[in-house]
């Protein structure tokens, strides 16, 4: 963000500040004192050996769905959805699609979970890949798998969570309890997404521009485990 907005300051310089900050509030040093969970070793190869592919669905219940798809080396994203649940399957495929022409590669593989929104990716990606190796099968470049097996991108919605999208949910679940919104009331939909729905994306595509600029972390050893 400090980039963006053209201040040059040094990481170690912001590390200290926020450790100091942390220290002031009461915080512990370990994620603003939340538990650190050991999720094990996960290291790839190189860029654009998987993406993956997954949904952000803290404000689902109210008729907005987020997917995006990150690359698990560089932790890039390469493109996420932001809009109305009815769309969602035919926007990840959109997603994909319009991704794979603007770069004019393929990724060597996709890990997501098994859902509905997911299964025409799915079904495109094996078509592009036979159209260069007719023998390949779905196995051999697409993984489903729980979101554990997503730790990275699971990690990442964890961050949007805290920084934008947990503050809307919150929100919302605070005026159906004043019964300002009706969750089964048709009416109450249309205008909660009238009104939030524009801000909610802009705040969300400009996460993930300010995330985009970060630099790639070094990884000691280069291996990956798919079962």
């Amino acid at each position: 963000m400090l980039w963006k907005q053209g201040v040059s300051v040094a990481r170690n310089r912001l590390g200290d500040i926020l450790r100091e900050e942390k220290s002031i509030a009461g915080l512990s040093q370990s994620k603003f004192g939340e538990k650190n969970i050991p999720r094990g070793e996960y290291w790839v190869p190189g860029p654009n050996y998987i993406w993956s592919v997954d949904g952000h669905m803290k404000l689902e219940l109210f008729g907005i769905e987020i997917y995006a798809s990150m690359d698990t080396y560089s932790r890039y994203i390469t493109w996420i959805y932001v809009g109305v649940s009815a769309r969602t399957a035919v926007s990840v495929l959109r997603g994909y699609l319009d991704t794979v022409e603007s770069c004019g590669f393929l990724p060597l593989m996709i890990r997501s979970d098994r859902v509905s929104e997911t299964p025409m990716m799915a079904e495109y990606h094996l078509f592009l890949w036979k159209t260069l190796y007719p023998e390949v099968t779905l196995r051999d470049i697409y993984r489903y798998g729980t979101p554990v097996k997503n730790q990275r991108i699971e990690s990442w919605w964890n961050m949007m969570t805290k920084g934008q999208t947990g503050k809307w949910k919150l929100y919302f679940r605070r005026l159906q309890g004043r019964g300002l919104s009706t969750k089964d009331d048709l009416a109450d939909e249309i205008a909660l997404l009238f009104v939030f729905f524009p801000f909610i994306k802009d705040e969300v595509l400009e996460f993930v521009e300010m995330w985009n600029v970060h630099e790639i972390r070094k990884q000691r050893t280069r291996y990956i485990t798919l079962h």
